[in-house]
């Protein structure tokens, strides 16, 4: 079955912000998603799961643990709402990751591009909710600039990667 997915908030209307004006942060996570779709849209699916140059992830791959990682960023923001304890937690990098690979790794291309949409649909929620003075706060910019904005930088590598220097193939 394939969900019906609704695009990212384009308009989103803060208390203290005139109609059409969004905060940065939303704007760019926005933008990116966006981009980032269309970009993984490009690719054709045989080429999804081929492994970068040096066994570096596939774009299949790094997209679906990016999407994880999405999911955690938007419950931890969620929860700091209006503290920055839940900002402050040192995850097990490489044991999270193993673990989101392992649930998601027989994932096919589609599921796991409802999910990057679902979960950065979920951020935008969470964020959308924030008051201006705590989305700005430093505790908060900080978290989106390393847990947010650095993933998106995972999946425009490797897609950069692939789609500038193709992998090649020998007989």
């Amino acid at each position: 079955m394939i969900a019906q997915l609704n695009p990212p908030t384009q308009h989103t209307v803060r208390p203290n912000k005139k109609a059409g004006e969004q905060e940065p942060i939303i704007s760019k996570i926005t933008q990116d998603l966006s981009e980032l779709l269309q970009l993984y849209r490009t690719i054709p699916l045989e080429e999804l799961n081929t492994r970068g140059q040096s066994g570096q992830r596939s774009i299949k791959d790094t997209f679906a643990l990016v999407s994880a990682w999405i999911w955690r960023c938007a419950a931890l923001l969620d929860a700091a709402d209006i503290s920055d304890g839940p900002l402050l937690t040192e995850p097990d990098v490489e044991g999270l990751t193993q673990e989101f690979y392992s649930i998601r790794r027989d994932w096919n291309y589609l599921e796991v591009e409802m999910d990057f949409h679902k979960s950065h649909q979920a951020l935008l929620n969470v964020l959308e909710q924030f008051p201006s003075k705590r989305l700005n706060a430093a505790k908060v910019r900080q978290f989106i600039d390393t847990e947010i904005y650095r993933r998106h930088g995972d999946c425009y590598a490797v897609l950069t990667q692939y789609l500038y220097a193709p992998p090649s193939y020998d007989d």
